[in-house]
């Protein structure tokens, strides 16, 4: 009964796989944002609405981003872009630890804003990249997947967070929780690399669509 009902998910395409590997550690960084950055920075001594001001920018610029760029990804190849979101969730997460850390305001705002921007790519294309690349048999796995992706890295972020400042609470204090797991979120970009071209993946795919055919007749 069970490997009936996860077989869907063992037969989704390599390279959705790959991309639901990078949106998860993407994922995983936003996850420690959303749980622990609030209290990070109240300790900092930054004001309630300095900090609301941080956390809101970061999702203005994913829905600023989200109209325009869904009109420029069509009939285009995706994984430059995923390229680009991975490095730039990767070192704006860190840009905004670091710039928290030592006071410098506009920066905080700077990596922010662009580490929205960055996050806002792998928001915005997962459905299409999806919807390109998975077959009809496994798509609709795929795009469950997808978006389990927010909840399990939800759970891991939470399960190392607690593990760490369990076993020295005073050396992993939440700015070192938080700049270890951006450093992790630094894992997507090797399975964004380790993708195939999208073009080159269809092809091959409409190539061996197109030879079963042959055969066939």
């Amino acid at each position: 009964m069970l490997s009936k009902i996860l077989k869907p998910y063992f037969q989704i395409e390599k390279i959705v796989l790959q991309f639901i590997a990078a949106e998860f550690f993407i994922q995983l960084v936003n996850a420690s944002f959303m749980m622990i950055l609030n209290i990070y920075l109240s300790k900092k001594g930054y004001e309630d609405h300095q900090i609301a001001d941080f956390i809101s920018l970061r999702f203005l610029t994913v829905m600023l981003l989200a109209f325009p760029l869904g009109l420029f990804i069509k009939g285009r190849n995706l994984k430059p872009l995923f390229y680009i979101a991975a490095i730039g969730v990767f070192v704006f997460s860190i840009g905004i630890l670091l710039a928290a850390e030592y006071k410098q305001i506009d920066m905080i705002y700077f990596s922010a804003a662009l580490w929205g921007m960055c996050y806002g790519i792998v928001q915005v294309l997962a459905l299409p990249f999806i919807i390109r690349n998975a077959s009809e048999k496994t798509k609709t796995a795929a795009i469950s997947l997808s978006y389990a992706t927010y909840s399990l890295a939800m759970i891991l972020a939470g399960i190392i967070i607690f593990v760490l400042n369990h076993f020295n609470p005073l050396y992993f204090d939440e700015f070192k929780c938080l700049l270890l797991l951006a450093l992790l979120s630094g894992i997507s970009i090797y399975f964004v690399c380790a993708m195939d071209s999208e073009y080159q993946y269809l092809r091959y795919c409409n190539n061996t669509v197109s030879r079963t055919k042959t055969s066939t007749n």
